[in-house]
């Protein structure tokens, strides 16, 4: 395994993208398009052994495995993208207002959830927010817990509240009717 000097390899990248994006690139960049599947074979990189089956049936082990997957790949595999830990945090959140001013996006669907208050107030009223509950606790919380979530969620502005990215199989109807019902208790426009 290669020892990798993180900051001089992402300054250096930092220069490759940007001759490259002004139209005089001083190499051709490389990058890798992988998931997971790639490092779910690689003892050193799921050191858990982890399978496809635990992967695809358990939600909460998938977040852990892709978290797993995207910390090897950012400490081992040679490509022009950054290396280490983010320079930023893993924080998708401070792309929200790029989308917005710059992209014209007017619809958010945040999937994985985010602090979604913070979220409305970066975005303003404008910007349609989509947001709610994270799939593991629809999965394996009470019905109580779901209930104080989607509440929650409800008073940080969203305008539609959905699951945090997919159901999982087995998700339990009585936590989906609590959301349901939550919903249309709590989630009246004034």
């Amino acid at each position: 395994m290669q020892i990798v000097d993180f900051e001089a390899h992402n300054a250096d990248v930092q220069r490759v993208w940007a001759a490259y994006r002004a139209g005089n690139p001083v190499r051709v960049p490389i990058v890798w398009e992988i998931n997971p599947r790639f490092t779910m074979w690689m003892p050193e990189a799921n050191p858990r052994g982890i399978t496809f089956e635990q992967y695809f049936h358990d939600p909460q082990l998938m977040v852990e495995r892709q978290i797993e997957h995207a910390y090897w790949v950012r400490h081992h595999m040679p490509q022009d993208a950054e290396m280490g830990m983010p320079k930023h945090g893993w924080d998708v959140q401070r792309h929200l207002v790029f989308l917005r001013d710059q992209l014209n996006v007017r619809s958010i669907d945040t999937g994985f959830p985010i602090d979604l208050g913070k979220a409305r107030r970066d975005l303003g009223p404008e910007v349609e927010l989509l947001g709610g509950p994270a799939v593991p606790l629809l999965h394996h919380g009470t019905p109580e817990q779901v209930r104080h979530e989607t509440i929650r969620i409800l008073h940080s502005g969203v305008m539609e509240v959905l699951e945090g990215n997919n159901l999982a199989p087995g998700t339990p109807l009585e936590n989906l009717w609590t959301m349901y019902e939550t919903g249309k208790e709590y989630g009246r426009y004034v």
